[in-house]
């Protein structure tokens, strides 16, 4: 059997401190999209005006920081021995760093902190290939979005395969990978992905985000209210802090269920006073007319 994690043995303090992950992949890949972003919003800036405004940048730094935690930091070994850890993983990962990333309009500095050569002679060409360009329209529609999050995350809670992603090192990457991949598709739908619009009006966005809130709230209930643990992983691993297989998973459950139903009614909160300050803007400009 291959852990996906070094894990932790006794879960003290002093352990759990030394207990953080260094995993290159992630540390080489975080690294990267900081270094781009770094060169490219002085450049996009220049040419974009206002929309690249100074506040974009800490909302990136931020979300790929939560994202460092998420994986790096000891919470990362505790998913090896608590499922209610592993559930806060995948909130860091999905619903905190994949918007606020998202919030930094990473796209254009991303690309502006490539190599002119690399920029121009690949991935240009590549953004102007037809059969892209539909594949792209297709995964940022709302629906296909929406839809693409909701079923990864209920496909990995399958026994089996999230069992699967725990005893396997390579497979929890593509876990990782593909809930976050999907989570910035929905959360493109509800945050404007400068230069790029959102395909669906702020007045839908929020039934779209409730809509979320529900689907998560239901895998949260079913999580909570299972009569026996649903992954034998949690029952024959080492026990920590004497929280029981049962008591962990209905913790877990509780985490998907209340975390993320209180960050869908934040982000339903903040656009409905986006609407309310577009709204009183479009008032006077049409008393001052």
């Amino acid at each position: 059997m291959i852990l996906a994690h070094a894990g932790v043995t006794s879960g003290t303090l002093s352990e759990l401190v030394r207990a953080w992950s260094w995993d290159p992949t992630v540390l080489v890949t975080l690294s990267l999209l900081a270094g781009l972003y770094a060169v490219g919003f002085p450049k996009g800036r220049r040419q974009r005006g206002r929309v690249f405004a100074p506040w974009r940048p800490f909302f990136f730094y931020t979300g790929l920081s939560v994202a460092f935690v998420a994986l790096i930091s000891p919470l990362d070994a505790l998913t090896d021995h608590f499922f209610f850890t592993h559930m806060i993983q995948h909130m860091l990962l999905t619903m905190v760093a994949a918007p606020l990333v998202l919030l930094g309009v990473p796209v254009v500095p991303l690309l502006r902190g490539l190599p002119r050569g690399l920029r121009r002679g690949v991935f240009v060409p590549l953004a102007r290939t037809p059969a892209l360009r539909q594949l792209f329209w297709l995964l940022t529609h709302p629906i296909v979005a929406w839809t693409l999050f909701a079923a990864t995350f209920w496909l990995w809670h399958v026994p089996a395969l999230y069992v699967a992603a725990l005893q396997n090192q390579a497979l929890h990457a593509g876990e990782h990978v593909s809930m976050s991949v999907t989570a910035a598709l929905f959360w493109w739908s509800v945050i404007d992905p400068v230069p790029f619009r959102a395909r669906v009006s702020k007045f839908f966005r929020l039934p779209y985000l409730f809509l979320g809130a529900i689907q998560s709230g239901i895998l949260g209930a079913v999580l909570s209210f299972a009569a026996e643990p649903s992954y034998s992983f949690y029952v024959l691993t080492p026990r920590l802090w004497g929280l029981s297989p049962l008591d962990d998973q209905g913790l877990g459950g509780l985490v998907h269920w209340i975390l993320g139903g209180m960050i869908y009614l934040l982000a339903i909160a903040v656009v409905f006073f986006v609407m309310l300050a577009e709204e009183e803007d479009r008032t006077r400009q049409e008393a001052g007319a």
